[in-house]
This record gives C-alpha cells, structure tokens and sequence, in this order.
C-alpha cells in the first residue's frame, strides 16, 4: 500500500506487528483491534511521536525550520478555545467552504481581470469584432449597440443587427415570433424548410445580415469560419411558430412537421423568455413600436397546451 506523504500526520514512537496476509481472517482483525485498544489506554495523555528531525537524520536548515515551524502550530491550535466548542465541527466546515468559495473567487477575479484578458487571442479577437461592427469605441466605450447587446443573454450581436434593421418594422408580429424562432431550435433539417411566403424577404435579409457578422469575425481572426456562424441558426421550425401564432391548434400544427411534440413545445417556451429579453432591448434602442410588437408576439404564442404547466414543466 503506498501513503501520500502529505496523508502522514506523524509518527508514533509505539508500533504494533501486523502480517497483511493474516487481516482478512476476522480472528486476528480482533486481536488487533483489542492490542490498539490496550496502547491507547496505557497513554491517556496521548501516544508519543519520534523526533522527526533525529529519526529521519534531517539536516537542511530550511527542512528543520519547517519542522520546528509545524510543531509551534500544533501546540498552539490545541490550545486554542475553539476546540472546546460544541459547534466546533459544523463551524469548522464552514470555514473550509468560505476559505473554498474566496480561493474560487480570486481566481475568477484574475481570469477576467485586463491583464489576463488582454493576454488572451480570442479575447484580442471578439474586441476587434466588436469595433468593427461598431459596439465599441478604440479606447473600450460602450456606444448604443453596445448597450442593446448588454441587455440581452443570447446570441447578442444578432439580435441587436436586427432590432437596428428596419426590417422587423415590416413584419407582423407573428412573423417576428416565426423568424426569431431559428435562436431557439437547434436540430438540423434533413428535409426542406418551409418559409411562410409572408416571411421569404425577412428570412433573407436575416442570412444577409448573419454572413455579415460572420464575415467580420473571421477578418478579425476567428476560427470559426462565416459560413458555420450562419449555419447555427436553423428555421425548421419557423412555419410551425408562425402558425402557432396565428392561432392553428396544436393537433394541425403536428401535421405540418416530422419534429417531435416535447421540442416544440420547449423551443415555444425558450421563444417567449427570448422575445422578453429582446422588448427591453427594444426599450433601449427607444423603439416603442419594435417593443410593442415583441409583447405582441409574446402574447399570440402564450396559449393553451404550450403553457399547461400541468403537462410541461419549464
């Protein structure tokens, strides 16, 4: 059996004899158990340890001091009151989770501290981004896109592209609640997607403007090439959500696709978290007819066995 050195907390003067091959007969685990038993009681005041220093031969200077270091600590910590506090243990964890929860928040403090991110390439890479695309300023101000991506807690650059594009004013909001339906339904097609004729033109200029994002952040050195930043959204589900918010009932909406119930059903309910989160960011643009609409798209897909808390939980 190997023992970590840092597992060793001393080392007792007293030693008993044990043949390991002779512990597995329940027998000798007794006589063994009874001989500890008769050790400790022979020192109530507690089993003496060896001289570490003299035993080992320790001789290093450095070695020594942290010997003599270690035992000054333990004499004092069992001198210390706390250990005659009934609520020693309990406390004593907690301490162990705070020391644990500060070590955890210093570095995570260091990890988004500018030393530590200006050192980081896909650091130095998302900031270019973002000056190109106009969010920040050279010397790191915030402008008003910058602000609208802020307030949102998914796909930010997109989203705020397209509230600032005067498209989404053209749209019904049973369109809108159609189109943004891509940000929330992640399966890939193998079939052909449908498009509500209503929705072509919004749908086009959504790739338009995602090959531009995409185009920008592959000069500005991302791995990720343009295409695969406009392949992540997917819009098969967009004449389910469109019709869903028109009203069809939820028995004829499962005619019009092969995707399975409990999907759609989730994806509906992640589309009305996303459409809040983009009616605040509507609020920041100071767009009152773009906000107006995304509760109104909110409101048309909140309905009937979508929400039945009784049958899907969020």
């Amino acid at each position: 059996m190997t023992v970590m050195f840092c597992s060793v907390l001393c080392i007792y003067a007293k030693s008993i004899k044990v043949d390991p091959k002779r512990m597995s007969l329940p027998r000798c685990r007794n006589v063994l158990g009874q001989e500890l038993l008769e050790l400790v009681e022979a020192h109530p005041g507690g089993l003496p340890v060896i001289n570490v220093v003299k035993e080992l031969r320790l001789s290093a200077m450095e070695t020594v001091e942290l010997v003599n270091q270690s035992q000054q600590l333990e004499k004092k910590l069992l001198q210390s009151q706390c250990l005659s506090c009934p609520l020693f243990e309990s406390h004593f964890e907690q301490e162990q989770k705070r020391r644990r929860l500060s070590e955890e928040l210093r570095k995570l403090q260091h990890q988004l501290s500018e030393e530590s991110l200006a050192s980081m390439p896909d650091y130095r890479s998302h900031v270019l981004a973002l000056e190109k695309l106009g969010y920040v300023e050279p010397s790191g101000t915030l402008t008003l896109k910058g602000r609208v991506a802020r307030s949102l807690s998914s796909h930010e650059v997109m989203l705020t592209e397209l509230l600032l594009q005067e498209s989404l004013l053209t749209l019904g909001a049973a369109e809108v609640a159609g189109l943004f339906s891509c940000f929330v339904y992640e399966h890939r097609c193998k079939d052909e997607v449908v498009i509500p004729l209503s929705m072509k033109a919004a749908v086009e200029k959504f790739v338009e403007v995602a090959c531009k994002i995409g185009h920008v952040q592959r000069e500005s050195g991302f791995d990720e090439p343009a295409q695969q930043f406009v392949e992540q959204f997917s819009f098969g589900l967009c004449n389910v959500v469109y019709h869903w918010a028109r009203g069809m009932h939820f028995a004829h909406i499962m005619e019009l696709t092969e995707v399975q119930e409990g999907i759609i059903v989730r994806c509906i309910q992640r589309l009305d978290e996303l459409l809040k989160d983009v009616k605040t960011a509507a609020g920041i643009v100071g767009n009152p007819e773009l906000r107006t609409k995304m509760e109104e798209a909110s409101r048309l897909i909140r309905r009937d066995i979508v929400f039945a808390a009784s049958l899907y939980l969020q």
